[in-house]
């Protein structure tokens, strides 16, 4: 069951002494928790921002836990020009092609779009992308061996097309965020193209590339 509240690496400082540092907590629906420390050790602080009455200084608090994935598509087809040229690879190479929507707090937020070169991701399936419990890179490298070590980034704003509005639930002509991602692995080859499209109404995008 994906956790209600999750707390990553939470730090706050008091007073000019560090209060909580690297601090996790994660709470699923039903779960019943116990904090047990001394007076002053940060208990009630913690208990504090996880409801969102206090910010801290480092870490994130996400209280809608991971995105649920929906995949709506994952198949071999063959790679026109531009995936080509995004992949270096030749237009008709096979490729594995993606769709997916992530939602958030049961709200459809992100649609994306992705070709990964077909010899690389071989026997790669909707069931597989779905049911993957963490980052989808990690499952890209304990899964095939593909390491993501780095990234390229386009952004700009869009208007939902008909399809667009319909699968994020949104009025079409809504402005979206638009971002295309080509990521690499050793000695700069690119592994992935990727489109996404992304709500702003509730959301901000946020990333860090290396």
């Amino acid at each position: 069951m994906a956790p209600l509240l999750i707390l990553r690496n939470i730090g706050l400082t008091f007073g000019g002494h560090p209060l909580l540092s690297g601090a996790d907590l994660s709470v699923s629906e039903g779960e019943r928790l116990c904090l047990v420390g001394r007076n002053g050790s940060g208990k009630s602080t913690l208990l504090k921002i996880a409801a969102g009455l206090v910010q801290p200084d480092s870490g994130d608090r996400d209280s809608e836990g991971p995105a649920q994935r929906q995949v709506l598509e994952c198949r071999r087809v063959r790679a026109s020009a531009e995936v080509a040229r995004a992949l270096a690879l030749r237009p008709g190479d096979p490729v594995v092609q993606a769709r997916r929507v992530l939602a958030f707090g049961g709200v459809p937020t992100i649609l994306e779009d992705l070709w990964l070169p077909g010899a690389a991701f071989k026997g790669l399936s909707a069931e597989q992308m779905a049911g993957y419990q963490g980052p989808t890179y990690a499952m890209f490298e304990v899964e095939f061996g593909v390491r993501m070590v780095r990234a390229e980034e386009k952004i700009r704003a869009i208007a939902a097309d008909a399809q667009q509005a319909q699968l994020l639930q949104v009025p079409p002509g809504t402005p979206l965020l638009s971002v295309e991602r080509v990521a690499y692995t050793y000695n700069d080859i690119p592994m992935e193209l990727r489109r996404g499209v992304y709500r702003t109404d509730t959301h901000h995008y946020r990333n860090a590339l290396s």
